[in-house]
């Protein structure tokens, strides 16, 4: 098995991929640790250290999750 996605644990410590669908979710990025990406619905102009994918955009977030999930075997 390369990948488990687990739905509904984002206050763990888990590395995880955050879902952005309107401006009251962004507050989740300062609220929550381990963050390897996020995916929007709305455009997002904060910087941060993760990478950031439009949702409409989702095969490169696809490549971009088994290229890094790669990287930790």
């Amino acid at each position: 098995m390369d990948l488990i996605l687990i739905e509904g644990y984002k206050y763990e410590s888990y590395p995880k991929a955050v879902i952005i669908r309107n401006k009251e979710d962004i507050k989740l990025l300062d609220k929550l640790n381990n963050i390897s990406a996020v995916l929007t619905w709305i455009p997002l102009t904060i910087r941060h250290s993760y990478p950031v994918f439009p949702i409409t955009e989702y095969k490169i977030f696809h490549e971009w999750l088994f290229e890094n999930l790669s990287k930790n075997e």
